[in-house]
């Protein structure tokens, strides 16, 4: 019997199955999850299986039931690995960084292995002030703003491969979604000039 090829299962097949327990399926999410934890971008300090299986531990605790479009679980699932590790950066003194640009967005396509050179301590201090910044000013912005404009940096960085995913993850029309941005990156200018 051939293996099956993960990447042609349905991210709502792949949700289900996930939500009946079936091992191989939560095998598959762990080195879906491990691939975007290794993205040379973040530069993590500590161990990537350790925190791909957190994030494995918080799914299967109960997290896997905020899914509220299961045709968008693997978005849902990218989302939830970048929210720990913004998580695990806000603990540590060490920013996010981004190292190099992606050659595609495809993850299982992505280089993994993280670059060898150290940053330099001012561009460390930089980056972590500038993420202070944006965290700072979020804060500033109605909740929704919040929301869009995180997804929206998730995009921008190259985690949403489309305004259509970016819609499917915010659960609302690519119309809907182009305007909002707009609207409270409207609201955000005046703050970052105010801020800087």
């Amino acid at each position: 019997m051939a293996a099956l090829d993960w990447r042609r299962v349905s991210d709502e097949d792949l949700y289900q199955m996930c939500l009946r327990g079936e091992e191989e399926a939560w095998g598959y999410v762990y080195h879906y999850l491990l691939s975007i934890v290794r993205w040379p971008r973040w530069q993590l300090y500590d161990a990537p299986e350790d925190m791909a299986q957190t994030v494995v531990e918080s799914l299967i605790a109960g997290k896997i039931g905020k899914v509220r479009t299961p045709q968008a679980f693997r978005a849902f699932l990218r989302q939830v690995a970048i929210n720990a590790i913004k998580d695990h950066f806000k603990k540590m003194s060490h920013p996010i960084r981004r190292t190099q640009p992606l050659a595609t967005d495809d993850p299982d396509r992505r280089p993994i292995d993280p670059p060898d050179s150290d940053p330099d301590p001012e561009a460390r201090s930089m980056s972590k002030d500038l993420l202070q910044l944006v965290d700072r000013l979020l804060d500033e912005l109605p909740r929704y703003c919040r929301r869009t404009l995180t997804h929206y940096f998730a995009k921008i960085m190259g985690f949403i491969k489309d305004y259509q995913e970016l819609a499917d993850i915010l659960d609302q029309s690519v119309s809907t979604t182009s305007v909002q941005v707009k609207r409270c990156l409207d609201l955000l200018g005046p703050l970052v000039k105010k801020g800087i």
